[in-house]
């Protein structure tokens, strides 16, 4: 063991020259070229000398000839080293504290490289590196490995491939360690995972930057140049900018060029047909129905690629906090953080695009391809504070309702259930962990775990009833019986209240606890909670953003949330794009579930929720949608200007009205207290629309 550990420490010292420009010595730093002279006869001294004046001839005319674009670094001329001023301070940075000249940290180097290849300049004006540098990843695996308590990264720009797991890094099993990475950027150079980690307890990641490079870039974006009719279709010409790949990804979003956001009243457009029209002129064509608003002048991205999903992929661990991390570029989602016991800090996290590429003009209009963050699964929720998320493909930030169980086998108090998740664990059903139906109804606590196994069909034929078996089977995506061939035998310490073929969840499993605070979202997706209960949302600014929306999302899932205050949040230009007409949960601020049969749920789903001192601002549509709400106060709260534009079809499948300011189904026991309404619109009828619910205070609740 001490002959591994000090053969990789040999490893990572010599890594620490490398990057330091001692590539053209050995390990004792002796020229080569000293040691090969002792040996060279005197007659071939003679014939080198005669050669001389030729060679330098032939070298002279190579250099002169070659446009100033040298093929190594040996024949840089003196301009070309004079635009890559920060070049060595770079080089040198894993093992000193250069200064080079400062710059903008958005400024970006249009030099090439000697290969050819355009570079990023970060920070304080340092630039990427060609060279794959995996000093970081050598540094974390060994402090992991020593039992460190910290490990510094030296500032630079590493330049990294993936190894095990198809990762750039994967931290596995870490204990209290803090890794310190400021002004430390990893440019992945594979479209891949840049960060997994798995069963580590309170693992802290400072100052990191994630960013992909041009070999591995998601997305590409350009401007819209013409624009026709063909059929119920329109085509889209999109010449692709300077800088970006030319490709032709099938995810396009439409962009106001004024704003450089996502345009008002864009629909779904996934999987859209998009061809390269023409490879020199870089353009790329779009079909769609979609695109039927779409103006030439607008700008476009096309987002898509295929790899191990997400930045950053965490797993199974308890206490992980990340303080002032970036995330420039993710294949997937930005930060993905499921099952395991929770409970970490993330303080100013950005999810934002990255600077401008090399050789281009137009700043980047992507974060990530998909979602920004997600959660889920915890046992117990985080706290998420003075962290931005802008401009991802999809939801800003979530907490997913994936800990779904569904009983298949029941024989008195013993239980078998399916697990609608497919990457979970039998550790994750613990004893003393409840499960239910919804959160009014009665929950039966687990004994003991029997059994855990990843089965498969054919195995569980005779355990699960024959028409039964056929609907999970034969399960879509979506569905409601759509579950994975993963068994859990359980001992319950009573009988069970729930039957054959119903929706179970853990409550253990929820996030619970979580606090959203100080944050600043813009992006297009929603800020999704689809579970979590005892949760604090409180001062933060949601703009452009799709909702806050409160909803399981599937139909049918087994769900419910309590004890939740939502306080002193701005709510500002939200539900302007991508209406879907079969969805309850629509609306800048729905709060809604569906049942297995796709009706509103009748019974409660939301209890003791506290609505106060929000903001409102310019919010499309019916600005609270409330369904099977118990208990709730919604009081001191302010709507600016609602109804200025006309109602899309949001939720049409329910009749969801948009013209009225509030609606209530379906629910009880609803206060609203002093609330203001300023400025209405055109579209705004009236204050409120009540159906099957009871209780429901609206007098006083509202002034003009």
């Amino acid at each position: 063991m001490q002959k591994n550990k000090k053969k990789r420490k040999t490893q990572i010292q010599f890594k620490r020259q490398i990057s330091s420009g001692s590539r053209s010595k050995g390990f004792s730093g002796k020229s080569r070229l000293s040691k090969t002279r002792k040996h060279v006869s005197a007659l071939y001294r003679v014939t080198i000398i005669l050669l001389a004046p030729a060679m330098v001839g032939f070298l002279f005319f190579t250099l002169t000839s070659c446009n100033n674009q040298p093929s190594n670094k040996s024949s840089m001329s003196n301009a070309d080293t004079s635009e890559l001023v920060n070049r060595n301070d770079f080089q040198e940075s894993a093992d000193t504290a250069s200064t080079p000249k400062k710059v903008s940290n958005q400024q970006i180097s249009k030099t090439t490289t000697p290969t050819g290849k355009q570079k990023y300049t970060y920070f304080d004006g340092r630039i990427a590196s060609d060279e794959i540098n995996n000093l970081p990843r050598e540094l974390i695996y060994e402090a992991i490995e020593n039992g460190a308590k910290e490990v510094t990264i030296p500032p630079g720009i590493y330049r990294m491939l993936p190894e095990r797991n198809n990762c750039h890094i994967s931290i596995e099993g870490a204990k209290n360690l803090t890794i310190n990475a400021p002004k430390v950027l990893i440019l992945c150079d594979k479209l891949t995972r840049c960060i997994q980690v798995r069963d580590c307890e309170n693992l802290v990641i400072k100052g990191l930057t994630i960013d992909y490079s041009m070999n591995a870039f998601h997305f590409t974006q350009g401007d819209v140049i013409a624009v026709a009719k063909e059929g119920d279709s329109t085509i889209v010409d999109i010449k692709i900018h300077d800088g970006y790949p030319l490709n032709d990804n099938n995810r396009i979003e439409i962009y106001n060029r004024k704003t450089r956001f996502r345009k008002d009243r864009m629909p779904f457009m996934w999987g859209n047909k998009t061809i390269i029209l023409d490879k020199k002129k870089r353009i790329v064509r779009a079909k769609d129905k979609g695109l039927a608003f779409t103006e030439v002048g607008d700008l476009a991205s096309l987002t898509g690629g295929w790899g191990t999903p997400h930045a950053i992929d965490m797993g199974y661990s308890t206490g992980t906090s990340f303080y002032d991390v970036t995330i420039h570029a993710s294949i997937s989602f930005g930060i993905v953080h499921m099952m395991g016991g929770g409970g970490g800090i993330f303080k100013g996290v950005r999810i934002v695009p990255g600077p401008t590429p090399p050789g281009a003009s137009e700043p980047r209009l992507v974060s990530t391809q998909h979602d920004g963050w997600k959660i889920g699964g915890l046992n117990k929720g985080i706290t998420v504070e003075d962290c931005e998320i802008s401009h991802t493909g999809d939801d800003a930030w979530s907490i997913a309702h994936k800990c779904q169980f569904m009983p298949v086998n029941i024989s008195k108090n013993k239980v078998i259930l399916l697990s609608k998740t497919p990457y979970i664990r039998g550790e994750s059903l613990k004893p003393g962990f409840h499960l239910r139906t919804g959160i009014k109804d009665p929950k039966v606590k687990i004994k003991k775990m029997v059994r855990f196994e990843k089965s498969s069909w054919s195995k569980l034929k005779d355990v699960i009833e024959p028409k039964l078996l056929k609907k999970i089977t034969e399960a879509g995506p979506w569905d409601y019986y759509k579950y994975q061939a993963i068994v859990f035998e359980l001992e319950l310490e009573s009988l069970p209240t729930f039957e054959v073929g119903e929706a179970l969840f853990c409550e253990q499993l929820q996030c619970n606890g979580y606090i959203f605070r100080n944050n600043k979202l813009h992006s297009s997706g929603r800020l999704l909670l689809s579970a979590g209960s005892d949760g604090i949302i409180e001062n933060n600014i949601l703009e452009g953003v799709h909702s806050i929306a409160f909803t399981p999302e599937e139909i049918g899932r087994a769900s419910g949330m309590k004890n939740m205050i939502i306080r002193n949040n701005k709510f500002i230009h939200m539900n302007y794009n991508c209406p879907s007409w079969q969805r309850l949960a629509s609306g800048p601020f729905p709060m809604a579930e569906r049942k297995k049969d796709n009706t509103a749920r009748e019974s409660p789903a939301f209890i003791n929720f506290i609505v106060e001192n929000n903001v409102w601002d310019r919010c499309h549509g019916v600005n609270m949608n409330i369904v099977a709400a118990q208990d709730m106060v919604v009081r001191n709260n302010t709507f600016i200007q609602p109804g200025l534009e006309k109602p899309n079809n949001g939720g049409g499948k329910y009749k969801i009205n948009h013209r009225v300011l509030v609606s209530v189904r379906n629910s009880k026991n609803v206060i609203f207290e002093n609330n203001v309404i300023k400025n209405t619109g055109d579209y705004f009828d009236e204050i409120s629309e009540v159906k099957n619910s009871e209780n429901i205070k609206l007098e006083g609740g509202f002034k003009e």
